[in-house]
């Protein structure tokens, strides 16, 4: 197999994902009575398109020039977010009675895949360009994966928020 077929499968498979990932989190969106929770959905697809957008450049830049050119990634708007999310409680059902749990751990799921494989295709390709471009869209996943695991363990009243145990200054009865 040719370097050019490696490195596009990579960036074909990683656009196939993001689309997907857009539409899951669109239908959650639709299907989540929350506004907080809706909220949140709409916001990852809306990140998930930006995903699309850079994987496509990239894809273009491939098959034109034949290499990828580096592409700039500004923090999302989500990655800025993550240490300033609030408490929420997000217990209702969507239209087809998926909890809203279980909709987060389903996109929690798809994070994690997605950036195993990013992650994966990070270390395999030769191309430093579509590497760096890898690496970035793996800590986007990250950002994403560390937003939907505070909503759980919100939900779960797990006594951790963005992975710290909650504690209180105030003493126990």
């Amino acid at each position: 197999m040719s370097e050019f077929h490696d490195e596009t499968q990579v960036l074909n498979t990683a656009l196939t994902a993001e689309i997907e990932s857009l539409k899951r989190y669109l239908e959650y969106a639709w299907e989540t009575a929350d506004l907080a929770g809706k909220n949140m959905f709409i916001r990852l697809a809306m990140d998930e398109f930006m995903h699309q957008e850079l994987i496509k450049k990239m894809l273009k830049d491939f098959q034109s020039i034949g290499k990828c050119l580096p592409a700039e990634v500004p923090p999302t708007l989500i990655e800025q977010l993550i240490p300033k999310i609030g408490d929420k409680n997000l217990q209702i059902r969507g239209k087809k009675g998926q909890t809203d749990l279980e909709a987060l751990l389903t996109a929690l799921e798809l994070e994690k895949k997605t950036k195993t494989f990013y992650t994966t295709s990070a270390e395999k390709t030769q191309l430093a360009s579509l590497r760096s471009l890898l690496i970035r869209l793996a800590q986007m996943e990250q950002a994403h994966q560390d937003l939907i695991q505070a909503e759980i363990d919100s939900i779960q009243q797990t006594g951790f928020w963005l992975g710290f145990k909650e504690f209180t200054l105030e003493a126990n009865p």
